[in-house]
């Protein structure tokens, strides 16, 4: 009998609250996208910047997934290891705590369950993982961790933009901490772990100062200068006040790295673009460095970025062995040392290790490790959809924000829906729709709509100008085709004549009840502002009314509330327009019926307070589920069953696709997707639908597993081998949609059927 393995692989169910009516959403990952490189395994995960790599078992099945937490939106990403592949399983992201700035999963108690050391308001916090069978769950056991010095027990504080060594670095069984001077970054300390001292046992987070200069060595003013053999000061006033020449973060990995059972040091600091490496030439006591080597690895592409490099140690491969992979640590292209310098796109680089986990040996192999399956546009990503093609169904496209360094620009992305109405299926055909490249935009925002009143949709652009360009602005294309025909922006752009806020996000709609479209732009301050179109559909003139529309104020409470994006749909299907909301907080709101509560008996009243029902609750809270900063979103309908999906693109780069749990499935479809080039195969199904049985049958050998639309894997990964015939119960299987995914010489399809009674 087949053993039948379960797991969601949901992003969590966010819920509409207060008295509205209920409704959650939830990710669906079946939606398929493929670009030049073919299908991407898991195109809405949401893009990555800046990642933390660990590892740790989430579906308890005593092998280790991967767990990345991106510093650049406090996000989470939880991939399962299944058949050797990364499978993007966004379910288990929400067990986990809200993060702030880093994360590293660590065993510290050796129960074989990892726990989480990041960053807190007081210093370092610990999460213990108590998870049982069934349920991910951490207990906070230390929020700050403390630290015996030579003035007394403190809190271990580090700089929070720092990536600091949490390891076992006296190889006594429990873990150690090593991290930059805060606040000072010159030398490196050393907070020993004493559990095993003091009690035999390594669960006990008892840490003692044992170093203010561990491997006696302090940076200096220039990039990879360091001086070695210095002694450290005996208290911690006189290292306070040690004359220190300059301030930054750093990144560490302390490993032993050339099999002397001594622990090597990799070290960057937030000026500097390489990686620096530093041989332990002391014992195990008493770490000494002498001498550094600026270029690693050797005999392979060193590791280079623009600004800060961060460097991981797991096995990424499935080998057994630990590979190493290098991120860029900075935050943000705005935090960087060269603005705009930081290529988001390609920011994991992975190096296999054909040596062994204390003798490394390294050999890279990609700069996009995990992003080169998965919509990732570096940053900011912008969704919008129209029917371009007039095939009945909607095409996505896909603007970005860059900053022009290097002769980078922004532009328009256009995905062919090459599925059907019912159940999507993207293909990259355009990278540079529009050829808006040559006009070199920082920002593109794009958004359809119905400008001038004849039913057709016209495309709307909000764009920051490079330095050599007008003032930013939004501008409009007409479509120059009726309705129902395929779009054809072949004319000029024209500037709309509105003041435009940078990053604004604007939305149009005929508010007053007047015939013509109106303009709400949410601010980069969360307040909402409205434009009157005081002219005509054909030539709009618009006059500002509020900044404050509804009582969407400035944010002056601290909270973060900024960024206010905006899309307008009926997300209750009550046949009414709501206005839904995001904001840095990754909070999402919807206002039931706005209009009606601000337009009635043929008078707009603008000071009428929005109630707030919130989709997603805000601030950093454990009831939050990530998505980002900087979040813009549409609300298109992908499977034609009336209910908006949401479609989230994410400071990333990349997007988030979200529907309502509680409506249809996306529909079937027999597209087979090949790159041009590929050798052809075919993968039969039937009969389908199926009513106890089903069969399979390939013209190539497989493995595959089958899972329910929500990702419940129902038969875990077997094989079936070419020109075969594989029949499969399916007599237990309720009624649905159920879907069968392939893998085979370096193919990743999907197939799906459906059981009917």
């Amino acid at each position: 009998m087949i053993k039948q393995v379960f797991f969601l692989i949901v992003l969590g169910f966010i819920s509409l609250g207060g008295m509205a009516q209920n409704i959650t959403y939830i990710s669906d990952s079946s939606v398929q996208v493929a670009q030049v490189t073919g299908l991407l395994k898991y195109p809405w995960a949401g893009g990555i910047n800046s990642a933390f790599f660990s590892k740790m078992d989430l579906n308890n099945d005593n092998t280790e997934d991967l767990v990345l937490f991106d510093r650049s939106n406090h996000n989470v990403l939880t991939f399962l290891a299944v058949n050797q592949q990364y499978l993007h399983a966004p379910y288990y992201q929400r067990f986990f705590p809200y993060i702030d700035l880093w994360m590293l999963l660590r065993d510290y108690n050796k129960d074989g369950k990892r726990d989480i050391f990041t960053n807190g308001p007081d210093g370092v916090r610990v999460f213990k993982n108590i998870s049982d069978n069934s349920t991910i769950k951490w207990q906070l056991v230390a929020d700050p961790l403390f630290c015996l010095t030579s003035d007394g027990s403190v809190n271990l504080t580090l700089n929070a933009t720092d990536v600091p060594s949490v390891d076992d670095v006296d190889n006594d069984g429990d873990i150690d901490i090593i991290n930059f001077y805060p606040g000072v970054g010159s030398t490196l300390l050393y907070q020993r772990n004493m559990s095993m001292d003091l009690y035999n046992n390594p669960d006990s987070l008892v840490y003692h100062l044992s170093s203010y200069c561990w491997g006696g060595i302090t940076e200096n003013t220039i990039c990879n200068n360091y001086s070695f053999g210095g002694s450290c000061p005996t208290g911690f006033r006189l290292a306070q006040t040690a004359k220190i020449t300059h301030i930054g973060a750093g990144s560490l990995l302390i490993k032993d790295l050339n099999g002397d059972l001594l622990p090597d040091l990799l070290v960057s600091k937030v000026t500097c673009q390489n990686l620096a490496y530093m041989q332990n030439v002391g014992n195990i006591d008493t770490a000494r460095f002498s001498s550094l080597n600026e270029i690693y690895p050797p005999g392979t592409l060193q590791i280079s970025f623009p600004d800060f490099p961060g460097v991981y140690m797991e096995d990424l491969d499935f080998d057994g062995v630990k590979d190493i992979v290098a991120t860029q640590a900075q935050v943000s292209n705005s935090a960087a040392i060269t603005p705009g310098s930081i290529d988001f796109e390609n920011s994991c680089w992975l190096y296999h290790n054909s040596g062994s986990n204390n003798n490394v040996s390294l050999n890279f192999i990609q700069k996009n490790f995990i992003q080169n399956q998965m919509i990732d546009w570096g940053e900011n990503a912008m969704p919008a959809f129209a029917d371009y093609d007039a095939d009945g169904d909607l095409d996505m496209f896909v603007g970005q924000r860059t900053w022009g360094y290097n002769g980078q620009y922004s532009s328009l992305k256009l995905y062919e829906n090459i599925g059907t109405k019912y159940i999507p299926f993207f293909e990259l055909k355009n990278e540079n729709y529009l050829n808006l490249l040559n006009d070199k935009y920082y920002y593109i925002k794009p958004l359809f709509t119905d400008l001038n009143g004849d039913s057709a949709l016209d495309l709307t652009l909000s764009v920051i100008q490079s330095s050599n360009k007008p003032p930013d602005q939004i501008l409009y294309y007409l479509n120059q085709n009726g309705r129902s025909q395929p779009l054809n922006y072949s004319g000029s752009p024209q500037v709309l004549p509105v003041s435009y806020v940078i990053y604004g996000d604007p939305i149009f709609y005929d508010l007053d009840n007047d015939n013509d479209k109106d303009l709400l732009i949410g601010q980069v301050y969360g307040n909402l502002s409205y434009f009157e179109n005081t002219g005509s559909p054909q030539n709009p003139s618009y006059t500002h009314i509020t900044d404050s529309l509804g009582g969407i104020n400035v944010d002056t409470t601290g909270e973060n509330r900024y960024y206010l994006s905006l899309t307008i749909t009926d997300i209750n299907k009550d046949g009414k327009n709501d206005l839904v909301t995001a904001d840095d907080r990754s909070e999402l709101i919807y206002y039931s019926d706005f209009s009606d509560s601000l337009y009635k008996n043929n008078t707009l009243y603008p000071n009428n307070k929005l109630r707030p029902i919130y989709i997603n609750k805000g601030g950093y809270t454990n009831d939050t589920v990530p998505l980002g900063e900087s979040l813009r979103f549409g609300s298109p309908d992908l499977n034609a069953d009336g209910y908006p999906e949401l479609v989230i693109g994410t400071n990333a780069g990349g997007l988030i696709l979200m529907r309502q749990s509680s409506t249809k499935e996306f529909k079937d479809t027999s597209i087979a997707y090949i790159l041009p080039g590929d050798i052809g195969y075919t993968i039969t199904i039937f009969p389908n639908p199926a009513s106890n049985y089903i069969n399979i049958t390939a013209t190539k050998d497989f493995t595959y597993y089958i899972t329910d639309i929500l990702g419940r894997i129902l038969i875990p990964s077997t094989t079936i081998e070419a020109n075969t015939v594989k029949t499969i119960n399916t007599s237990l299987m309720t009624d649905g949609l159920y879907i069968i995914r392939f893998m085979g010489d370096g193919i990743t399809t999907t197939r799906k059927f459906i059981v009917r009674k």
